[in-house]
């Protein structure tokens, strides 16, 4: 997955934050997870997602609109056999912090799942369950 900081907190004053995100053939997207204090909205650009918003599944193409308000479990897969584009936004614009320290993290080698947990406690991120995929048979 490759995502690209359009706008941050510093540019829109912590307001909201901005990223493009693109994902591969093979990208599962994240674990059903909430975020305790952001609200999450998703434009898809390229390819098929499937997404799970509350109790909802739904599969979705260019153009569709998703928004998952803080509190809200939600996840996304990729579904089309496709790369996949879409325009992530948070409100306000301070999840986008656990994305650079993951990132962070990843580069220098790190992947305890203690310090994973640790970094999304300190984001206000609460995982519920497995990626949407991994009960595909």
């Amino acid at each position: 997955m490759k995502r690209v900081i359009k706008a941050d907190g510093r540019l829109t004053d912590g307001r909201l934050s901005l990223a493009v995100v693109t994902g591969g053939l093979d990208f599962a997207g994240p674990a059903r997870h909430r975020h305790l204090r952001n609200d999450e909205a998703f434009i898809v650009l390229e390819g098929e997602l499937r997404f799970l918003i509350g109790d909802e599944e739904v599969d979705v193409g260019p153009g569709a609109f998703l928004y998952a308000p803080a509190g809200v479990t939600h996840a996304f897969t990729n579904r089309g056999g496709t790369t996949t584009k879409m325009i992530v936004m948070f409100c306000p614009a301070d999840f986008e912090g656990y994305f650079q320290e993951l990132a962070a993290l990843r580069a220098e080698g790190t992947r305890s799942p203690e310090k994973v947990a640790a970094l999304q406690r300190k984001y206000g991120m609460e995982v519920v369950g497995p990626p949407l995929g991994a009960n595909d048979a």
